[in-house]
């Protein structure tokens, strides 16, 4: 419950010495190597809302609703980012994008697509889209904020950045394909994602990704990446 959710007031500025989970440790380690500066929260599970209102009183940063979205055939997926306090309706971002009608994609389709549960959706697990096939939707009030915050694939923690550099540095490296605005009424601006070349730089950035990192869950599209001596 919100009264008895804990938050450490005490913030950290790089990563801790060690994860619970590898995806976690994955997204420390992802905005250390393209140079964005980050606050980093821990704190019990914040699966809603609510519980990641009391986070943000101690990071002074609002924490965005991510939502992930199919069409009726399950054949499109898009990840949705909006303000928290923002009403969703899937009828009118149904006809925006041109898709039949919207619905929620199942825990099991996010745990396959993106490698994150239910409640610890973020733009960083964009990084294992390994079939490429997420379409990213940002409502253009998110830009608005100095500052973005999001859960590191894992929602007992929470990494706060500034707006800028979610433009400027981790949408460029994990390689937006397309941006452009769709339907000014709503004001949903479509970025679709590619990751090749984002592959290319993971896994051949010496001293990125430590040993114990199974690096075999990153899809490539070439036999020619080398990391620590294996071929993937």
């Amino acid at each position: 419950s919100v009264k008895n959710m804990y938050v450490n007031k005490q913030t950290f500025n790089s990563h801790p010495e060690k994860t619970n989970t590898e995806k976690e440790m994955q997204s420390y380690l992802f905005l250390e190597k393209i140079g964005v500066d980050y606050i980093r929260a821990e704190h019990d599970e914040a699966a809603t809302i609510e519980l990641c209102e009391e986070v943000e009183k101690v990071i002074d940063a609002k924490i965005c609703k991510n939502l992930l979205l199919c069409n009726r055939q399950q054949t499109k997926f898009y990840m949705l980012l909006i303000p928290g306090d923002m009403p969703f309706k899937t009828k009118y971002l149904s006809a925006q994008i041109n898709s039949s009608r919207l619905s929620f994609a199942s825990g099991e389709q996010m745990e396959k697509l993106l490698n994150v549960s239910p409640g610890s959706l973020t733009v960083l697990s964009l990084m294992f889209d390994k079939e490429e096939n997420i379409e990213l939707l940002i409502e253009k009030n998110v830009f608005k904020d100095e500052y973005f915050a999001c859960h590191p694939c894992v929602n007992s923690a929470t990494v706060k950045f500034l707006t800028s550099d979610l433009k400027d540095k981790v949408l460029t490296n994990l390689e937006i394909a397309e941006l452009e605005k769709v339907a000014d009424k709503q004001g949903y601006m479509l970025v679709k994602w590619t990751q090749k070349e984002a592959v290319f730089k993971l896994l051949s950035c010496k001293n990125f990704i430590p040993s114990k990192i199974d690096v075999s869950q990153f899809f490539t599209h070439s036999d020619k990446v080398m990391v620590e001596n294996k071929r993937y």
